[in-house]
């Protein structure tokens, strides 16, 4: 690395030159592949067969046990470590709206081993029988080393409109989702994240994009719009058209998204969330030790983070049943080419990623739940009003239980354009103003933690692996 290079220089170089893969998408990659010196191009589909043998061999376990435990369902995995098993795994869990309050984590030595403590979305054990199907098959391999999950069927495949930038604004999410009204695109899903003035947003088309070239051609209507309606401001607005896209796996994207400028600068401010990292040159690994209030869905946060910048966890454990609400991780990571993580430098980048993560995804501000009739054009509608009252959009969580004319559900965390409160009576008065109701209002996750000393690292995780897996 050179002397000078920044944190932003390094997050590119570390973490950008591609994407997490899921096994199916490294699979196809593979059958794909040319021999070395074949000018014709012939594929290798022998190599793909050697290196899913040991899956079709030895296929995945996943075992469920609703009896050793009192509280809490207990789920094994025993696999071939197969790359992006662990952030499969815990996509799949969490994809079931699965609460992961305990976890034990070991992919040493080309084997995977996990063990989840979970419940339901209602915080009791698994007793729906559906799901416990979906988890015992979650990583099921045929005789020919496919998965069924990667066989997605056709409905949860969408075209996707994605939107980044550094300059958040009131107004901005209003703009973009008018400039889709005008250009025919009705919304099945809507995901909007803020932090400080970056934003990432994902729009699910309800009606496929079928072409690469209807989405470039879409994209550059999108920029000009954009460029249009920005004259005079100093803004970048990014904008990327994807024809399919499994509709489960839209969250990986935004925190992609979040992460293409680099690491957050400044996050000194954000109390109550304690990231430790130290390079054990005994272990050979890097630790990573995370504090932070718990809350659904923070190991995905945090996994899906690491994979985006290529770090590989091969040892951990996740604690959220302490007292006070505080979850504890702690992950025993290298970098994907093996090599511990010991420059500093890194190692702040590391931090500042993760830290970022674990915010975002509860930003401050109102919590207000819009509960209306679908329409085409209803989430501008409900930009647009919010815009007018003057209140920035920090978070947008909207969907659609069926066809325009069913029931939607849209989540909004607003504040006001100079980060004060928002007024709860505006707020409801712009609800009314597009024919829907206000049902819920609460106030945005609060991340302090009473003041505390640091507990350090545990380093007790290794004697955990050994006690439980004789490794």
């Amino acid at each position: 690395m050179d002397a000078g290079q920044t944190p932003l220089a390094l997050s590119r170089n570390l973490s950008f030159r591609g994407r997490p893969q899921s096994y199916a998408e490294w699979k196809a990659g593979e059958q794909t592949r040319r021999e070395p010196g074949s000018p014709g191009g012939k594929s290798r589909p022998g190599l793909v067969e050697y290196a899913t043998l040991e899956l079709r061999v030895h296929p995945p376990e996943v075992s469920v046990d609703n009896h050793s435990d009192d509280k809490f369902t207990v789920i094994t995995v025993d696999s071939a470590n197969k790359p992006g098993t662990l952030l499969e795994v815990v996509s799949r869990l969490t994809d079931l709206h699965l609460n992961t309050s305990k976890a034990y984590i070991s992919s040493d030595g080309g084997w995977f081993v996990d063990v989840f403590h979970v419940t339901d979305a209602s915080g009791q054990k698994i007793q729906d029988k559906k799901t416990l199907d979906s988890v015992r098959n979650m990583l099921a391999i045929d005789a020919q080393g496919q998965s069924p999950a990667e066989e997605e069927p056709a409905a949860e495949m969408v075209s996707v409109v994605e939107c980044w930038g550094d300059t958040d604004r009131v107004g901005l999410l209003s703009e973009i989702t008018s400039l889709l009204a005008k250009n025919d695109m009705d919304l099945k899903n809507a995901l909007v994240w803020t932090h400080g003035s970056r934003f990432a947003q994902l729009f699910a088309l309800a009606q496929t994009v079928k072409t690469k070239a209807d989405a470039q051609r879409l994209k550059e209507n999108l920029v000009t719009g954009m460029s249009a309606l920005g004259e005079g401001r100093e803004e970048k607005v990014s904008f990327e058209v994807l024809t399919h896209v499994v509709e489960n796996h839209l969250e990986r994207r935004l925190h992609r998204m979040m992460m293409i400028d680099g690491p957050i600068p400044d996050l000194s401010d954000e109390t109550g969330i304690t990231v430790n990292l130290d390079a054990c040159m005994d272990s050979g690994y890097t630790v990573i030790r995370i504090e932070s209030k718990d809350r659904p869905r923070l190991m995905f946060d945090t996994v899906c983070t690491l994979a985006e910048i290529w770090v590989d966890v091969h040892h951990g454990s996740v604690d959220c049943t302490l007292q006070n609400g505080v979850a504890v991780q702690e992950y025993y990571v290298r970098h994907v080419n093996g090599e511990e993580i010991t420059d500093k430098l890194h190692l702040e980048t590391l931090r500042s990623y993760l830290k970022s993560a674990i915010v975002r995804r509860n930003p401050k501000g109102l919590k207000v739940q819009v509960a209306c009739q679908d329409r085409v054009g209803l989430l501008a509608d409900m930009s647009l009003a919010l815009a007018e009252a003057g209140l920035n959009v920090t978070l947008v969580q909207a969907s659609r239980e069926g066809h325009a004319g069913s029931n939607a559900s849209e989540i909004f965390h607003v504040m006001g354009s100079n980060g004060t409160p928002a007024n709860r009576d505006v707020v409801e008065h712009c609800c009314k103003k597009i024919g829907g109701t206000m049902v819920e209002d609460t106030e945005a996750f609060d991340s302090n933690i009473q003041n505390r000393k640091s507990g350090g690292f545990s380093y007790k995780l290794i004697d955990t692996m050994n006690a439980r897996w004789g490794f």
